[in-house]
Order: C-alpha cells, then structure tokens, then sequence
C-alpha cells in the first residue's frame, strides 16, 4: 500500500536535514534522543495536519455511530491523516497501532507510513475492531475496540471474549460534545452483540489535556459501569462485564 501523494511534503534531504537542525535546536530540554525517524515524522504531520484546532460551538447534526468495515478505512485513514492529532503533531505517525505494535523496530523507529499501512491492513483482515462517529458524514471521532489478544502490551493468552477500549481520537473540533461517551456506549452493545464478554480499559485519572485522555478518563469508565481492578501511578484497569 503506497502512501498518498498529497501527503507527502516533497521535501529533499536537504532541506529535510535543516528542518531537523532547526527541531533539535528548539527541543534541547528533552530526556531523550531525537532520532531522524522521530523527527521526519514530525515534519510531516505538520504538513498533514490540516484539521482545525478550534472547538465548534454550535450543537452537532446528523450524527451516526458505526462500527468500521473494509468500506470506511479510506475514511478512518483521512481522519487520522488530517484531523485526530491536529495541533498534536508529535503524536500524528501513531494511526492507533501503539498497542498492537510488535517490538521490531522498536516504536521509536517506526515510521507514520508504517503504522498507517498497519492500521488499514489490520481493519481490512478484521484484526483490529473500531467504532466511529460521522457527523454530516464526515468522521470525528474514533475509539479503538480490539480484542485484547491483539496487543502485545497486554494479552495473557487467556483472551478469549475479552475486548479493550485502548484508545480514543477526537478531532479537536469536535471535543467536548460527548462523543466520547457516545463512542463507549455504543462500543458495550456492539462488542456484547460479537460475542464478547468483558470490556477492559486503561484509564486515567487526571488527564492533563484533551490529548491524554485518549485512553478515557476513570470519571467516564466509571459512569457507564465499569468497575476498576488494578491501580498503578500511570494507569487505572478498569472492566465491566457484559
């Protein structure tokens, strides 16, 4: 699967090798390496990014929750092309794989073209479950259901009926009209008419912004009748039963 032309930024080396001057310059207070993939990713994304950051103020209309089939992945890949991480470049060449990315290459070295390759292939195989929200048929909102067997991170090998919330994605534009709620509520009965028996999520407590509660909030998971069963500094697990 080729990457779209108009995602590219047409930039040489050169001037690619500049810009990557120019980002560690501006980023010198991190505890960690820039690596060039890190960094060409960035570069990117800026060019991708093209949602608006903006909140709508107005109510929503002709909004439909659906769960994705091979016919919406084009859609799902334009979301997180241009919307889901706009503002948030530095999160932009996830395409929701974190969780199902195998440790080769390490995640630091993989490529957004890698993980947007990835996330098409797995929702056309039906290896990754997700549900979105259109509004005026557009897609806005996105949660990842997977089946927990799919992550390295977290399956046990005794996954079987087990399905997690792992991720939400939100077009800024978008946020703080409820949709991630909605997306939640509609998850429970979709995953319960699969034949799944347990929904598992990694929640946080206090998110620092928007962007990091795109695991869920724990205020959210509790109000829709899950119940927590473990707790770390980071991260609340939280289950509810179908």
């Amino acid at each position: 699967m080729e990457t779209p032309q108009h995602l590219d930024p047409g930039l040489s080396e050169d001037e690619r090798a500049t810009h990557r001057a120019e980002l560690r310059a501006e980023f010198t207070d991190l505890p960690f390496e820039l690596k060039d993939v890190a960094l060409n990713n960035y570069i990117d994304a800026l060019h991708r990014l093209t949602g608006p950051t903006g909140r709508l103020s107005v109510g929503l209309r002709e909004v439909v929750v659906e769960p994705v089939t091979p016919t919406d992945v084009d859609d799902v890949l334009a979301f997180f092309d241009h919307d889901a991480f706009a503002g948030k470049p530095e999160w932009a060449m996830c395409y929701c794989r974190f969780h199902h990315a195998s440790q080769e290459p390490e995640w630091g070295e993989r490529t957004w073209q890698q993980n947007r390759r990835e996330l098409a292939e797995a929702l056309r195989a039906g290896d990754m479950r997700g549900l979105v929200v259109r509004v005026e048929g557009r897609v806005v909102a996105w949660l990842n259901c997977s089946n927990r067997s799919t992550s390295p991170q977290h399956a046990t090998g005794e996954d079987d009926g087990i399905a997690c919330t792992f991720c939400w994605a939100i077009a800024p534009s978008h946020r703080g009209h409820g949709l991630a709620r909605t997306l939640l509520e509609a998850a429970t009965e979709h995953l319960a008419d699969e034949g799944i028996h347990t929904v598992e999520g990694y929640a946080i407590e206090e998110p620092a912004d928007d962007a990091a509660a795109y695991v869920g909030p724990l205020s959210l998971y509790r109000s829709c009748g899950f119940d927590v069963v473990d707790h770390t500094d980071k991260r609340v697990t939280v289950r509810r039963q179908l």
